[in-house]
C-alpha cells in the first residue's frame, strides 16, 4: 500500500477565496482597471474621465465615462443606431465607423448644450469622402469646434481586454476623438498608420 500525499487539503479549501465575478467571466481585468482609475489622494473626487472602447462582432460601442467614489457614470454613449440616422452606409466595424464614432463622441462632448447637426453631418461627409478615395485623414481639414478659452476635456482610452497592438481598430476611435477636439495621451506609433 503506497503513501498518496493529498495537495489539497482541508486548510486549503477553508482558506481558498473565490475571484470576482466578473474577473471568472473574463469581462474586467481588475489591474489594468485599477491603473486606468488611480489618482493623488489630494485630487480627492475630482473628476477622471475615459473613453471606454468596445468591439463586438457587429459593432463598436464607445462610450465617455466619468469615475467617482460611488462607481461609474456613463455621460454620453455612440452606438450604432445612433451611426445609422446620419445615413453611414458602410460596415459598422469598419475603420471609418471606428474614427467617425469617435469623432461624434468628441464633438457632442465639445458642445454639448448645442448640438449641431450640420457640423456632426459635415464631418461624416468629410471622412467618408477621405476613406472612399483611400488616403489618410488630416487634423487640419477637419473642422473643430471653439472651446470658448477653455481647455478640451481630458480623458484616458480604456480598451478592456482587447490586444494592444499597431493597428487596431480602436485605435481609429482614439483619433477621431482626438480630431473632434477631445485631449487624449497617446503614443505616436500605435497611430502612425493613420
Amino acid at each position: 500500500m503506497t503513501f498518496i500525499a493529498l495537495k489539497k487539503n482541508s486548510s486549503y479549501h477553508s482558506r481558498f477565496q473565490v475571484k470576482w465575478r466578473r474577473r471568472r467571466e473574463g469581462k474586467t481585468d481588475y489591474h489594468s482597471r485599477k491603473g486606468l482609475l488611480y489618482q493623488d489622494k489630494r485630487k480627492y473626487n475630482s473628476p477622471k474621465f475615459r473613453i471606454a472602447v468596445r468591439k463586438t462582432k457587429t459593432k463598436f460601442i464607445v462610450q465617455f465615462i466619468q469615475s467617482k467614489l460611488e462607481g461609474d457614470f456613463i455621460l454620453k454613449s455612440i452606438s450604432p443606431r445612433l451611426l445609422k440616422t446620419y445615413s453611414i452606409d458602410y460596415s459598422l466595424t469598419s475603420f471609418p465607423a471606428a474614427y467617425t464614432s469617435g469623432a461624434l463622441l468628441a464633438k457632442i462632448m465639445m458642445n454639448e448644450k448645442n448640438c449641431n447637426n450640420e457640423a456632426i453631418k459635415s464631418i461624416i461627409k468629410i471622412k467618408r469622402k477621405k476613406f472612399i478615395n483611400s488616403y489618410c485623414a488630416t487634423s487640419n481639414r477637419i473642422t473643430t469646434l471653439q472651446t470658448n478659452g477653455r481647455s478640451p476635456p481630458k480623458a484616458i482610452l480604456d480598451i478592456g481586454l482587447s490586444n494592444v497592438t499597431t493597428g487596431n481598430k480602436l485605435f481609429a476611435v482614439m483619433k477621431g476623438a482626438i480630431d473632434g477636439g477631445l485631449s487624449i495621451p497617446y503614443n505616436e506609433k500605435k497611430i502612425s498608420w493613420l
